[in-house]
C-alpha cells in the first residue's frame, strides 16, 4: 500500500491505481485517490476536496468545507466532530456508509443500498437509487426523494424533519406505528412516525429561503435556492451553486465558497461586506458604503450607490463602483472597469494595458497628475493610480435604446434602464436589475431573472426559465414548457401555451396559466387572482394564503384546487352547479369541472357567478388598475388624473382618460385610445392597434404587426418587433427603429420629424412610387416612407435630401 502525508496549502495529491493510505492537513487540497481499495484521512484540512474514486474506500473528513465524492465502490464516508458544517459527502455507486456529526451538510448516498446517519442538525439528505437506511439522530433535518428512488426506511423523522417529494404524486397510510408514504411503485417508511405532525411537501425543485427580520446567522450548500434576509444584519455564507441571495437592509456579511458558481449576491441598503471565491457571479452591493473582495473569475461588480471598495483579485472580471466615490483595486489583469456619467470620483489602482475602461453617458478627457491618469465625465472623474506613460484602454460606451443579442445563446447582464433587450434564437442567460426594461427572450430554452421594476419579460418560444423579484412586472412565457417564479407584488403572469409550473410568492399578482396543463401554485401571498386557462389545471394555495380568487370559464377544462379556505373564493364565468365527493366539493360548468380538495368541511365556500366583461375606471378607482382574465373592454374616459391600466391575454379595448396615461395591452390584438395629455402606449404582444390622441405622447407596439398613430403633439412611435405602420399626425413626431425590428411602414413623414435608426443602413428613393427605402443591417426594405410631405428627413439627428435615386447628407 502506498503512503501519501500532504501539509501544503492549495495543493493536488494523487493516488496509485492500487490501494493508498493518504493523510492529508493541508487546507483547500485537492485529493484524487484513484482506483483501489483506499483510507483517507483528512486531519482539519478546511475546504478540501477528495475523489476517493473506484474501490472500496474507507474516508475519514474532518474540517469546515470538506468535500467527499466516494465513487465507484462500497464506501465507507465519516465525519465524528460536532463542529464542522458545510460539508459534502457523496457515496456514488455502491452500498455506502456515511455517518456526519456535523451541520448544515449534504449527504447523499448514490445509487445502491446505502445507510446514511445523521446525528447533526439542518443537514440534508438523500438516498439516491436503491434501497436506503437513513437515521436522523437531531433535529431539523431534510430528506429528499425523488419518483423511482428505491423502498427507503427512516427512522426518527419527527415534527421538525421535512420530507420532500419530486417527480410523483404521493399517498400516505398507517401501519401500526409507522407511516407508510407511497410515491409510484415505491414507498417511504417513516418509522414511529404514526401520530405527528409531519411536513411532507410535493416538490419542483427547491426555491426559496426566508430569514426573519432580525441579525440571522445562515450556512447555504443548497442549490438552485433563492435566500431573502429581509432586514438585520445578517451574515449568510453559501456553498452551492446558481443561488440567489438578497440581503435586503443592514449591514450583511456574504461569504461565498469556491463552490459557490453561478451565484447573484444581492447586498441591498446598508453598509455590507462580501467575499467571493466562486466564478461567474454577480455581486450587486446596492445602496450603503460596502466592501467587496473577490478572488473568483468571470463576475460582475457594481457597487451600487455609496462610496465603496472593491477588490479583485482575477481576471475577466467586469467591475462597476456605481454612484459615490469609489476605489477599486485591481490584482490581475484582462478586467473591465465601467464608469457612468454622475457616478461620482472614483479612484482605481492597479489599471495597466490589459484593462479596459468604458464610459457610458458622456464625454470624456484626459489628463495627467504626477503618475497617475484622470479620466474626466462631466463633473466626475476616475483616477487611474500610476497608468501614466501606459497604453490604455478608454472606450466611449454608447447607451442604446435597444439591446439585441446574436442567434446563438448569449449571456448578458443588464444595468441600463430604458431599454429593450431582445435576444433572438438560442438558449440565452439573461439578467437584469434595472426599470423600464423590456426582455425579449425569443427562441430557445431561455433563463431570466428580474430584479428591476416596470419590466415586460416575453419568454418567446421554448422551454424557459423566469425567475422575477421586481415589482410592477408583466411576464409571458409564450409557447413552451415554462418555469415561471415570482416573488414581486403587483406582477402579471401569463403562462402561454404549454404545461407550465408558476410559482408565486408576491401579494396582488394574476395569473394566467393559458393553454395547457399547468401547475401553480402560490404560497403565503394575499389577493391573488388566479385563472388556469385551458387544460386540466393543478392549482395549489399556501396555508398563510389570503384573499385568493380562482377564475374558471367555460371551456377550461378539468381543475383541482388545493387549499381552498375560508378566504378563497371560486368565481365562475357561467352558470354551474355544486356536488359533494366524499371531503372535496364538485364544481360542474358545462363539460368541466373544478374538484375542491377537502372544502367540504369548510364553514363556507364562496363561489360566485360573475359573467362581466366591461371595466370602467374613475378618479375613484385605485391605481394601479389591472384588468383579470374575463375583461375585454376597459373604459377610462372620465377619468382626469393620472393613471396605469393593463390589460390581459383577450383581445382589448381599452379609452383613456383626460390625465397621463400609461396603457400596457397586454397579450392579444388590443385597441388602445391615449386621452388629452401625454400619455405612454405600449401594445405588447399581439397585433395591436395604437392612437395616442392629443398630447406629446409615447407609443410603442412591442410584438406583432401594430398600428401607430402619434394624433396631435409631439409624438415619439417605437414599432418594435414585426411589420407595423406607423402615422405621426400632427406635430414634430420622432420613428425608432431598431436593427431586426421587421419591416416598418411611415406614412406622412415631414420635414420637422425624425427618423431614428439603431444599426448601420443606407437608403434609396423610388421616384416613380415617391418613396425612401432604408436597408438596416442586412434587411431590405426594413423603413419605407410612404406620403411623404418632406423635403429634408432628419435621420439620427444628421439632415439627408433625395438626389437621384439616392438619400445623400446635406
Amino acid at each position: 500500500m502506498a503512503s501519501f502525508s500532504n501539509s501544503t496549502y492549495g495543493t493536488v495529491v494523487s493516488g496509485t491505481k492500487s490501494a493508498d493510505y493518504i493523510y492529508n492537513s493541508g487546507d483547500r487540497v485537492t485529493i484524487n485517490a484513484g482506483a483501489g481499495n483506499d483510507e483517507i484521512y483528512n486531519s482539519y484540512g478546511y475546504y478540501s476536496s477528495i475523489n476517493a474514486g473506484a474501490g472500496n474506500d474507507s474516508v475519514e473528513a474532518y474540517g469546515y468545507g470538506v468535500t467527499v465524492l466516494g465513487g465507484t465502490g462500497n464506501d465507507t464516508i465519516r465525519n465524528y466532530n460536532i463542529n464542522y458544517d458545510n460539508l459534502s459527502f457523496d457515496g456514488g455507486d455502491g452500498n455506502d456508509y456515511i455517518y456526519n456529526s456535523g451541520y448544515d451538510s449534504t449527504l447523499t448516498g448514490g445509487a445502491g443500498a446505502d445507510s446514511i446517519y445523521s446525528s447533526g442538525y439542518n443537514n440534508v439528505v438523500t438516498g439516491g437509487a436503491g434501497n436506503d437506511r437513513i437515521t436522523l439522530q437531531a433535529v431539523s433535518n431534510v430528506v429528499r426523494y425523488a419518483a423511482g428512488d428505491g423502498n427507503d426506511t427512516i427512522y426518527g423523522f419527527n415534527e421538525s424533519s421535512i420530507l420532500t417529494i419530486t417527480g410523483g404524486s404521493y399517498s400516505t397510510q398507517a401501519s401500526g406505528d409507522n407511516v407508510i408514504v407511497t410515491v409510484g411503485k415505491e414507498k417511504i417508511l417513516l418509522v414511529g412516525a404514526k401520530g405527528k405532525s409531519l411536513n411532507i411537501n410535493k416538490t419542483y425543485r427547491t426555491k426559496t429561503i426566508t430569514l426573519t427580520k432580525g441579525a440571522d446567522t445562515l450556512s447555504n450548500n443548497i442549490r438552485n435556492v433563492k435566500i431573502t434576509a429581509g432586514a438585520g444584519n445578517d451574515s449568510i455564507r453559501n456553498s452551492a451553486i446558481k443561488v440567489t441571495i438578497n440581503g435586503d437592509a443592514g449591514n450583511d456579511y456574504f461569504y461565498n465558497s469556491y463552490d459557490g458558481d453561478n451565484v447573484t449576491i444581492l447586498g441591498g441598503a446598508g453598509k455590507d461586506t462580501v467575499y467571493n471565491y466562486g466564478g461567474n457571479v454577480l455581486i450587486d452591493g446596492g445602496d450603503g458604503n460596502d466592501s467587496i473582495r473577490n478572488y473568483g473569475e468571470f463576475v460582475s461588480i457594481n457597487g451600487g450607490a455609496g462610496n465603496d471598495s472593491i477588490f479583485s483579485d482575477y481576471y475577466d472580471n467586469t467591475i462597476a463602483g456605481g454612484a459615490g466615490n469609489d476605489r477599486i483595486t485591481l490584482n490581475a489583469a484582462g478586467n473591465v472597469v465601467k464608469y457612468a456619467a454622475g457616478d461620482g470620483n472614483d479612484i482605481v489602482y492597479g489599471f495597466n494595458e490589459s484593462d479596459v475602461l468604458t464610459i457610458t453617458g458622456g464625454s470624456y478627457s484626459t489628463q495627467t497628475s504626477g503618475n497617475d491618469v484622470i479620466v474626466k465625465v462631466g463633473k466626475g472623474k476616475i483616477r487611474l493610480v500610476g497608468a501614466k506613460g501606459k497604453s490604455l484602454n478608454i472606450n466611449k460606451d454608447e447607451n442604446t435604446d435597444v439591446i439585441t443579442l446574436t442567434k446563438g445563446a448569449d449571456t448578458l447582464r443588464n444595468y441600463f434602464g430604458s431599454v429593450s433587450i431582445v435576444a433572438g434564437a438560442g438558449n440565452d442567460s439573461i439578467y437584469n436589475s434595472a426599470v423600464n426594461v423590456t426582455i425579449d427572450g425569443g427562441a430557445g430554452n431561455d433563463e431570466i431573472d428580474n430584479y428591476g421594476a416596470n419590466v415586460l419579460i416575453l419568454g418567446g418560444a421554448g422551454d424557459d426559465e423566469i425567475d422575477n423579484s421586481g415589482e410592477n412586472v408583466l411576464i409571458n412565457g409564450g409557447a413552451g414548457d415554462d418555469e415561471i417564479d415570482n416573488y414581486g407584488s403587483n406582477v402579471s403572469i401569463d403562462g402561454g401555451d404549454g404545461d407550465d409550473y408558476i410559482d408565486n410568492d408576491g401579494d396582488f399578482a394574476l395569473i394566467d396559466g393559458g393553454d395547457g396543463n399547468d401547475n401553480i401554485r402560490t404560497y403565503d401571498s394575499k389577493n391573488v387572482t388566479i385563472n388556469g386557462g385551458t387544460g386540466n389545471e393543478q392549482i395549489s394555495l399556501g396555508s398563510y394564503a389570503e384573499n385568493t380568487s380562482i377564475e374558471y370559464f367555460s371551456g377550461d377544462g378539468n381543475d383541482t384546487v388545493y387549499g381552498f379556505g375560508t378566504t378563497s373564493t371560486l368565481s365562475i364565468g357561467s352558470t354551474y352547479s355544486t356536488t359533494k365527493s366524499g371531503t372535496d366539493i364538485i364544481v360542474t360548468v358545462g363539460d368541466g369541472k373544478i374538484t375542491l380538495v377537502d372544502a367540504a368541511s369548510l364553514s363556507k365556500v364562496n363561489i360566485v357567478e360573475d359573467t362581466s366583461t366591461k371595466l370602467t375606471v374613475t378618479n375613484s378607482t385605485k391605481s394601479p388598475v389591472t384588468a383579470d382574465f374575463k375583461i375585454r373592454n376597459i373604459e377610462a374616459s372620465k377619468r382626469t388624473t393620472a393613471v396605469k391600466i393593463t390589460g390581459n391575454a383577450k383581445d382589448n379595448v381599452i379609452l383613456g382618460g383626460s390625465g397621463k396615461n400609461s396603457i400596457y395591452g397586454g397579450a392579444g390584438a388590443d385597441s388602445i385610445l391615449g386621452g388629452t395629455d401625454a400619455d405612454k402606449l405600449f401594445g405588447q404582444d399581439g397585433n395591436d392597434t395604437l392612437n395616442g390622441g392629443a398630447g406629446a405622447d409615447t407609443l410603442s407596439g412591442g410584438a406583432g404587426n401594430d398600428i401607430l398613430r402619434g394624433g396631435a403633439g409631439n409624438d415619439s412611435l417605437v414599432g418594435g418587433a414585426g411589420n407595423d405602420s406607423l402615422w405621426g399626425n400632427a406635430g414634430d413626431d420622432t420613428f425608432v427603429y431598431a436593427s431586426g425590428d421587421g419591416k416598418d411602414v411611415i406614412y406622412g413623414f415631414d420635414d420637422n420629424d425624425l427618423l431614428r435608426i439603431t444599426g448601420t443602413f443606407s437608403a434609396s428613393y423610388n421616384s416613380s412610387t415617391d418613396e425612401v427605402a432604408f436597408k438596416v443591417g442586412s434587411t431590405a426594405n426594413a423603413i419605407i416612407l410612404r406620403d411623404i410631405n418632406a423635403t429634408s428627413f432628419n435621420v439620427n439627428g444628421t439632415a439627408y435630401h433625395v438626389s437621384g435615386s439616392k438619400l445623400v447628407k446635406g
